[in-house]
């Protein structure tokens, strides 16, 4: 029978009931219950029977394959083995599902999404080179997630539950439950890991996320096959929020945009990223340093994050529609304040120009149709 769940799947509440189709997934209200339903459903009505059904040497797990939208429950294979303390460890057979290469297993217990600890691991079997393995991208993660094919996970993907290490001398592998599932997607929804968890799940709880937007650097859109801009759901506790000075847009645009450098593979060479950059440049003329970057924003930079310091929605396309103000009006501007040296003050821009460029690129925070706006804004 199903391992006796007493707390939330969502929010980890405890006096939670279960779903009395699986009895494997417990809630504490409608409401969580109705928010997790479209992944839930799922899975719901094969769990009980295919748990009853399952060989003993046998645990339930779950697979997002490459090739289906929709996970898929499985029966893995358990053996156990002693260690160098003879402690007996317990494992599950991979390869059937996961195919012959080296494969990587993650075991993890909190959930960085939803901010609550587990009192048992939950296993993630990928292969160990799947951004570069000629892997395909898994249309189930895909799905699943909301992310579709922006999202850079390739190859199967294999769950499994175990009690945690501390528990006892015995650390057993445990029937995979749908409230595992929950935390299954969650986790593939994550890029990074906390304290600077950025998530590119765009139904995070709003909560304590604001939306934002990854500028992904040139080395990162090639490994991860991913857009230049795509949107994050940013913690609210999140560094980028700290005190700090807004970018140099900020004071043309009057928008309290704040940035910030996300860690990024090494591997995702280069790591150049020329929109951030032409974000950073110096806009105001009266300034000595006008039309310049700061070093810490030029080069190999990785990815960066945006965010507006109010905590307000901004969208891949909003930032979108600020790079190519910076680079279809000002960027001449800079150019030619460069070539005419001392004598530049004739081409620099008037209060007048720039009120008149921030009216335009405004104008894709408001209009519905943001391409149209973009495009009358870098055109004026």
């Amino acid at each position: 029978m199903a391992r006796k769940i007493l707390k939330c799947a969502i929010c980890n509440e405890p006096n939670a009931k279960a779903c009395s189709g699986c009895l494997s997934a417990t809630y504490c209200s409608t409401i969580c219950q109705q928010s997790d339903w479209k992944l839930h459903k799922i899975l719901c009505k094969k769990y009980k029977n295919f748990l009853l059904t399952r060989p003993p040497s046998h645990k339930v797990g779950v697979l997002f394959p490459e090739n289906t939208i929709e996970p898929q429950l499985v029966r893995v294979e358990v053996h156990n083995e002693g260690t160098e303390n003879d402690d007996l460890q317990e494992w599950v057979e991979c390869e059937k599902f996961m195919g012959p290469e080296l494969l990587t297993c993650n075991k993890v217990d909190h959930n960085p999404l939803r901010r609550f600890d587990m009192d048992h691991l939950v296993g993630m079997v990928c292969r160990d080179e799947f951004l570069v393995d000629g892997s395909v991208y898994n249309q189930s993660v895909g799905h699943m997630t909301g992310l579709g094919e922006s999202s850079y996970w390739k190859g199967p993907f294999l769950f499994w539950s175990k009690t945690s290490d501390e528990e006892d001398k015995i650390a057993r592998v445990l029937d995979f439950t749908l409230a595992d599932l929950r935390f299954a997607v969650d986790k593939l929804h994550c890029q990074g890991e906390p304290p600077l968890g950025i998530f590119t799940n765009i139904v995070a709880p709003e909560a304590y996320t604001a939306k934002g937007v990854m500028i992904n650097c040139d080395g990162a859109m090639s490994a991860m096959n991913v857009p230049r801009y795509i949107p994050v759901s940013v913690p609210k506790d999140h560094p980028i929020f700290s005190p700090s000075r807004p970018i140099f847009l900020t004071d043309v645009l009057d928008l309290p945009l704040l940035t910030l450098r996300h860690k990024t593979d090494p591997s995702y060479s280069p790591l150049h990223n020329p929109p951030a950059t032409i974000m950073h440049r110096e806009n105001l003329t009266y300034r000595p340093s006008w039309g310049f970057t700061p070093p810490a924003w030029s080069g190999a930079i990785g990815n960066v994050i945006v965010v507006r310091r109010d905590e307000k929605n901004i969208t891949p396309r909003q930032v979108e529609a600020l790079v190519q103000f910076c680079q279809v009006w000002l960027e001449p501007k800079f150019q030619a304040l460069r070539a005419a040296g001392e004598r530049a003050t004739d081409v620099l821009p008037t209060q007048a120009d720039i009120e008149e460029r921030r009216a335009a690129v405004m104008s894709v925070f408001k209009n519905k149709d943001v391409m149209r706006a973009l495009h009358l804004a870098i055109r004026m």
